[in-house]
């Protein structure tokens, strides 16, 4: 009897493992089946990513030669101006036979969504000149010199230009009525600092003080990073930034401070004032 009791007792082990090896082998499948499911839409996105990066591929030489173009040429120019040139440009480049993305959008071509998003939290107007122009001095060596008789983009920087946590501002600003042995002080502790520094109200003609900011004439001596600032060599720290706005709404730069910066115009447009 107890033999029977016993088998009995196997018997019914046995069957209750085999219905947990079901369930977690049907609980398996049902894990398997969502996972194909989810690989066949993603399948659909992998097959989209490499059309895209195919064409990416066969328009890379055009894009990077109007990109560089843009960034270096037609920061200064109106909307309607930049839209012309770059289109004779893509024309031209086709009869050459060579491709690039048409209609070319700089926004597309080298923007960062995430950034831009930023940007516009950080009071960039939401119109595509101000975009392209933000895409232009984050891709740009030269310092940026802003035409903003609104305030459009000196706005911007004075906003990104603070701690996100306590929203102090990180930056000085100077002005051309400064007196020059303070203007001289706040820039000599901020480019060895590496705290930007926003030249507000900027006139046709800079201090000679400035010139060497203006052209980057940064030179490695003794291990460090040195600038020339007036008759004094200072260290110059690489997070350091420099900005000139203007509100004068049609300047005349000389030709030698035009090399020097990359010019953006941050004059309102009307889809500026819509926006």
């Amino acid at each position: 009897m107890k033999e029977l009791v016993d088998a009995l007792e196997a018997a019914e082990n046995k069957k209750k493992s085999l219905q947990d090896d079901f369930e977690s082998a049907e609980k398996k499948l049902t894990r398997a089946n969502q996972l194909i499911s989810k690989l066949k839409d993603e399948e659909k996105n992998w097959e989209k990513s490499l059309k895209e990066n195919v064409e990416f591929k066969k328009n890379l030489v055009g894009d990077i030669i109007i990109s560089s173009g843009i960034i270096a040429y037609l920061g200064v120019f109106t909307a309607d101006y930049r839209e012309s040139a770059i289109k004779s440009w893509v024309d031209l480049m086709h009869s050459f036979e060579i491709q690039s993305t048409s209609p070319f959008n700089l926004a597309v071509v080298l923007g960062d969504g995430v950034k831009i998003q930023k940007w516009h939290l950080d009071n960039l107007p939401q119109e595509q000149v101000s975009v392209d122009n933000a895409i232009i001095m984050d891709n740009s060596d030269r310092w940026p010199l802003m035409i903003d008789p609104q305030m459009q983009g000196n706005n911007w920087i004075t906003k990104m230009e603070r701690d996100k946590a306590t929203g102090q501002k990180l930056y000085q600003s100077i002005q051309p009525t400064m007196p020059l042995k303070k203007m001289n002080q706040i820039l000599e502790n901020c480019i060895q600092m590496g705290n930007p520094v926003i030249l507000e109200d900027s006139t046709e003609v800079f201090d000679p003080l400035i010139e060497p900011l203006l052209g980057k004439q940064i030179d490695k001596k003794r291990g460090s990073w040195q600038i020339k600032l007036g008759d004094k060599s200072i260290e110059y720290d690489k997070d350091f930034r420099f900005y000139v706005t203007t509100k004068l709404p049609k300047p005349h730069f000389a030709p030698e401070v035009c090399v020097k910066v990359t010019m953006l115009n941050f004059m309102v447009t009307e889809a500026g004032l819509q926006d």
